[in-house]
């Protein structure tokens, strides 16, 4: 249970942290560290459920490397290709974690014969995975040469900001519908 309290906090320190800009470099770097040794950690121990567990901490380190990526490319001001490179293969990364976290406890939930969350598990990482893809275009693309060709020019950092807030949203409902596994897996013992 506490693996899975770990994780659910790594993954949420995490969300918001690529959602919410702080002024300095070092903040950011150490939620990421926070937010990813959790994730580590929660990963670890919840090994013995599946081997998606393991596949999904693999995807942990490669999301974790490339968020640095991002923290560099923002802090020593790199072009734009980098920038690119390093959010789309954060992103990458972090579907692929949260893909096998899924699968992970899809696992978990068939051998304990709990089907009651799973469709909405899957739905949730759905969601999020398309969230994360959105936002991470954002970066991917040249989203302000397009917005010119619309007629939007200028917009750039308010669209930017709704996909960051889409993608924090898919993500804390995909950290919620964990949260709903964990208490059919865990049910509060009644007091006699």
């Amino acid at each position: 249970m506490k693996a899975l309290m770990k994780l659910m906090a790594g993954l949420f320190i995490v969300a918001l942290d690529g959602r919410v800009q702080m002024s300095m470099i070092l903040v950011n770097v150490i939620t990421d560290v926070v937010g990813y040794a959790l994730i580590f950690i929660g990963l670890t121990e919840l090994i013995p459920w599946s081997p998606c567990f393991e596949r999904g901490r693999k995807h942990a380190i490669g999301a974790f490397i490339f968020s640095l990526g991002i923290r560099a490319v923002n802090y020593f001001g790199l072009s734009q290709s980098f920038a690119a490179l390093a959010y789309g293969m954060a992103a990458i990364f972090y579907i692929y974690m949260t893909y096998y976290i899924m699968e992970g406890l899809l696992v978990k939930n068939k051998t304990e014969k709990i089907t009651e969350p799973n469709s909405n598990l899957r739905g949730a990482w759905t969601a999020l995975a398309v969230g994360q893809f959105l936002y991470s275009l954002c970066y991917l693309a040249e989203i302000g040469s397009f917005l010119e060709e619309v007629g939007l020019g200028g917009l750039d950092a308010p669209v930017k900001a709704l996909f960051g807030a889409a993608a924090f949203a898919t993500n804390t409902f995909f950290v919620i519908m964990i949260n709903q596994t964990r208490l059919l897996l865990f049910p509060k013992q009644e007091e006699q």
